[in-house]
């Protein structure tokens, strides 16, 4: 019957073959190991800290994702609402439209945005639809429905869909404005279904699934619309989807505590020819920067810090927030405002205005350029 089904749907759509065959991107990448960069150097000199607004209508909760778009900071908070503030922090909008009405969602999946003839809309995935919604003032403007789940998306500029989908045979897949599959692509496998903020990144002009925590990836030409499996590094070290799957098949659900006794990429990040990767090894975790003129390496925890010649905050945890958001001109991060809260002298905001932070103020948005 399998074979059958299976049959049947590649004569309706295209299932793309799955075959090794794309680049490497970073080569025989060594271990990280602790070189105690400068901020500067793990990032650039060149740098903006941004304090968003603190009133009792935009606190932000749990930060699941922030998104930049045309200047303006759209922030994912507590899995419910999204927040949009101005390039200068001040508080626009919001859209809070959780609920059991036709117009609302269940709750928000991933969202993004999009300028579609003259207007900027919020697109978010509520596990079966797509909504979207008037960034201007929450509109419900229309919604795809799917006859499965679908966990993060990409609109692409000929408004075909790419999704990370739930309950298929295939992880990905594209579709058509009207949610009509076009094709699929990797065979469903529980380990390489590893959800991120930032799910498919930009890089080179398309787009990067990374598979699970494996050094392995597929990425995908809006061009084309054709799909292409490759590696991270070649290095051994890393954990291959081969032994990702070998160890879930072994230990079940707990496979994630087996791999974090040895080494693996867990994230990345893509501005312009530089990639930060969050990558485990010996039990520590190590942001890695990846650049046309050699790698930087450092670790990142509460109690570990850095060396900050931009200005002078030197707990690391933050610079791993650069995982979790996405801008179309810089490489953006966070940093809670009870790491900078208290401090003597002030924080430099990019309107040149000097400004202190509160244990409970929401946090300040920190860009490199």
């Amino acid at each position: 019957m399998l074979i059958v089904c299976t049959a049947f749907v590649c004569l309706t759509f295209s299932c793309t073959p799955e075959k090794d065959g794309g680049l490497t991107l970073f080569g025989n990448l060594a271990l990280p190991r602790e070189m105690h960069p400068s901020l500067s150097s793990l990032f650039t000199p060149n740098y903006a800290i941004t304090p968003l607004e603190t009133t009792a209508e935009c606190l932000v909760g749990r930060m699941d994702k922030i998104k930049k778009f045309r200047g303006d900071y759209y922030i994912l908070s507590n899995g419910r609402s999204i927040l949009r503030f101005s390039n200068e922090g001040k508080f626009l909008a919001s859209l809070d439209r959780q609920g059991p009405g036709p117009e609302d969602y269940h709750r928000i999946e991933d969202f993004d945005v999009y300028q579609i003839e003259d207007e900027t809309e919020i697109w978010v995935s509520d596990n079966r639809n797509l909504k979207v919604y008037d960034a201007a003032n929450g509109t419900f403007k229309h919604k795809i429905a799917y006859p499965f789940v679908i966990h993060k998306f990409r609109r692409l500029n000929n408004a075909h869909i790419l999704l990370l989908t739930g309950q298929s045979d295939y992880s990905l897949t594209l579709t058509d404005e009207n949610g009509n599959i076009l094709s699929e692509y990797l065979k469903r496998e529980i380990p390489f279904l590893m959800f991120r903020p930032v799910q498919f990144i930009s890089h080179a002009g398309g787009f990067l699934y990374q598979l699970g925590i494996s050094d392995s990836y597929v990425s995908f030409d809006p061009a084309s619309e054709t799909f292409t499996r490759g590696r991270l590094s070649i290095n051994p070290s890393y954990l291959s989807a081969k032994r990702l799957l070998d160890q879930f098949d072994r230990y079940g659900m707990d496979f994630i505590g087996e791999a974090n006794k040895g080494s693996y990429i867990s994230n990345l990040s893509v501005y312009r020819d530089i990639t930060w990767a969050n990558i485990r090894h010996d039990a520590k975790n190590y942001l890695v920067k990846v650049a046309p003129d050699g790698v930087v390496s450092t670790v990142f925890s509460k109690d570990s810090r850095i060396a900050n010649d931009l200005f002078g905050i030197d707990e690391s945890a933050f610079i791993s927030t650069v995982t979790m958001c996405e801008s179309d001109n810089s490489a953006l991060l966070y940093i809670e405002a009870s790491v900078v809260a208290d401090r003597e002298s002030p924080l430099m905001g990019k309107d040149g205005n000097p400004f202190h932070c509160r244990q409970d103020d929401n946090p300040c948005i920190l860009e490199f350029f």
